[in-house]
């Protein structure tokens, strides 16, 4: 199963933990059945361009016609896709077609998900050595090491992270060279 999700602010880990006990819960009472359902803990990987967001919603599409059980992904009758352009359901389709058409969607829907190359206005994301970020915060805020930039206050620090991700600056790398946790970068980059 694969999910695309906007958390909103919501720390993922308690998103999945609701969503999943609910789940479990309906499907055991449905089945007559007790115990658990999943058998590992959830992957998850962020997305954070969109061009990584268009291939990774197009692979989703295609997985059951790569897996065989559809002819097409707005066939696949457990899927998303059918349902897209309708209105209703789970899809924000507002905040879906701001990133992305449903033209364009419908037109990748006979394209691998590995073939797609497709060129958005903010072009593409730009690649930083962890060198290139450290000169960054050491030309612009006097921070020469991830020690000095965790002895900064929260606010600066907030401040910084936000100033790097404004230069598309991933999540990881941030988290790599200022030595803060990752989840402490996604929740001050969702909070604005």
């Amino acid at each position: 199963m694969h999910i695309l999700l906007r958390t909103d602010g919501e720390p993922l880990p308690l998103l999945m933990k609701r969503l999943t006990l609910k789940y479990v819960y309906w499907f055991n009472a449905k089945y007559d059945r007790s115990g658990h359902l999943f058998q590992n803990r959830y992957n998850s990987y962020p997305v954070e361009d969109d061009s990584y967001f268009l291939t990774s919603l197009n692979y989703i599409h295609q997985n059951p016609v790569a897996a065989g059980l559809s002819k097409t992904p707005a066939a696949y009758m457990w899927g998303s896709r059918r349902y897209l352009g309708k209105g209703g359901g789970l899809i924000n389709e507002a905040a879906l077609f701001e990133i992305v058409s449903l033209d364009t969607i419908v037109q990748l829907d006979g394209e691998p998900a590995e073939e797609i190359e497709v060129h958005f206005s903010r072009g593409p994301k730009p690649r930083f050595s962890d060198d290139d970020v450290m000169g960054m915060l050491r030309d612009e805020f006097g921070i020469v090491s991830a020690s000095a930039f965790q002895g900064l206050e929260q606010q600066a620090q907030r401040e910084h992270v936000k100033t790097l991700r404004e230069r598309r600056v991933s999540i990881r790398q941030i988290a790599r060279v200022t030595g803060l946790s990752k989840g402490i970068i996604e929740r001050w980059s969702q909070s604005g």
